[in-house]
């Protein structure tokens, strides 16, 4: 759904006044435009959206917002409600990502107060094996999460307050250092500082953080060498300048409970912003050509850029790899790149860009959505005869269809619904009486459609 403002240089605000819908397996997906190429605002699942308001940014023309909501039919559960209004105060910026996700972290690059909330987890990047002290096993580690990344300009030793701003439970962990902007979920690394202390409420002890004079480096309820310390206060970083750090504020309590963060930078370290990433993109988008998804994106710079790895979505919103492009290694001039998708889709589908290094070091850049589907049906074998009409329909999927036999005057012969299965399908009309001529088959489905003239001899 895309919903749009009748008033040019207005912007859509939606607010959800109840959201509920099968945490983990249904999802809405909601786009800062008006389509699924557009940029992706937010991935909500559960109750991420309830008492939540999503708007139209600054950055976005038309003002619209659109929507694609995709269930595993498995569990009903409410739904959701929203009051749609239009305002002339947009949202004032577009994430490339979502900061719900590594790739999408805040860059920091000062030492003022860091503020933030998210809520929901997008991705989910922390399962069992990689969540480290975060979560239990057989839980995820990631709740309401906000990820950032800072880099010191100077050396010296890097400490922060971490304070909720009412009583709810916040963890964090900080992974590094890397050379580079680096996702802990897909180089499998361990935190160098992780907090899952159960603490609650603002100020002491709702206060977490790296706070002097603590000496843990984790703390998990007691389990890493909290026990009667376990404070949430664990070892201020020494840190060099240029080194790059991931973090993960994660509300556990799950109340969309917003945080602030504040710097105590001592020993002569400051903050500046993360080094020059290896590949500078300028553009990433999708096209339809012959019913199949051609991916185009340039590059302004790059750095022992060896190649691309173009990875798609399953209907999960898991990504695979589907094929590689050579890189250009260094360079300091714009470059474009293509790649098309052999396989036709039979729904939105998303795809995405890992970047990979000659040293094997990689990183990925935004989603794209592609609305290149096929939407009609495959009909390899068709015969009409005097009384009869035999065919056999290829589906994609499983479809309920009403299949329809008209004269060249559009006068309707015959009608019969049918229940396709995947794959070959064969489907037979019969009982009429028909004179040699022209006819018009019609297949409307649920999702695909087919029509084609016929003769009969």
């Amino acid at each position: 759904m895309t919903i749009c403002p009748s008033t040019p240089g207005q912007y859509i605000s939606v607010n959800f006044t109840a959201f509920n819908i099968e945490n983990g397996y249904d999802k809405i997906i909601v786009f800062d435009g008006n389509n699924a190429g557009d940029e992706i605002l937010g991935i909500y699942t559960g109750t991420a959206l309830n008492a939540t308001t999503v708007k139209a940014t600054n950055s976005n023309t038309s003002g619209c917002l659109s929507f694609r909501f995709y269930s595993d039919a498995a569990t009903t559960t409410a739904g959701w409600q929203a009051t749609v209004t239009c305002t002339a105060v947009p949202s004032p910026t577009v994430p490339t990502q979502n900061p719900e996700d590594c790739q999408g972290a805040y860059t920091i690059c000062n030492n003022g107060v860091f503020t933030g909330g998210t809520n929901n987890y997008g991705f989910d990047e922390l399962p069992d094996q990689w969540n480290s002290c975060l979560g239990n096993a057989g839980t995820r580690g990631e709740y309401e999460s906000t990820w950032a990344v800072f880099s010191p300009a100077t050396s010296g030793t890097i400490g922060f307050a971490l304070t909720p701003t009412s009583a709810c439970d916040y963890d964090w962990a900080i992974w590094g250092p890397y050379s580079s902007l680096q996702c802990p979920a897909f180089t499998n690394d361990n935190p160098v500082r992780c907090s899952s202390t159960s603490l609650a409420g603002t100020g002491n002890p709702g206060t977490t953080g790296l706070i002097a004079p603590a000496n843990d480096t984790i703390e998990q309820n007691g389990e890493y060498g909290g026990g009667a310390n376990e404070n949430g206060k664990l070892k201020p970083l020494n840190v060099l300048a240029g080194e790059v750090y991931i973090m993960m504020l994660d509300n556990w309590s799950a109340s969309v409970t917003t945080f602030s963060l504040t710097w105590n930078l001592t020993n002569g370290a400051t903050l500046d912003c993360t080094p020059p990433l290896p590949v500078t993109m300028s553009s990433f988008e999708n096209t339809c050509e012959h019913g199949k998804t051609k991916l185009k994106w340039t590059t302004e710079t790059e750095i022992n850029n060896d190649y691309f790895a173009i990875e798609k979505s399953d209907e999960k919103f898991q990504f695979y790899e589907i094929g590689r492009v050579n890189g250009n290694g260094n360079s300091n001039v714009t470059n474009s790149y293509s790649f098309t998708d052999d396989f036709y889709n039979n729904s939105t589908t998303y795809y995405r860009l890992k970047q990979v290094d000659f040293n094997g070091e990689f990183m990925y850049h935004r989603i794209v959505a592609s609305n290149c589907y096929r939407t009609e049906f495959e009909v390899v074998n068709q015969q009409l005869e005097s009384s009869n009409l035999n065919m056999i329909i290829n589906s994609v999927q499983n479809e309920k269809i009403t299949l329809q036999l008209f004269d060249i005057r559009g006068k309707l012969i015959a009608e019969r619904v049918e229940q396709l299965e995947l794959g070959n399908n064969k489907i037979s009309l019969a009982d009429f009486n028909i004179n040699n001529g022209i006819y018009m088959i019609n297949i409307i489905g649920e999702v695909h459609k087919y029509q084609s003239k016929i003769i009969r001899k």
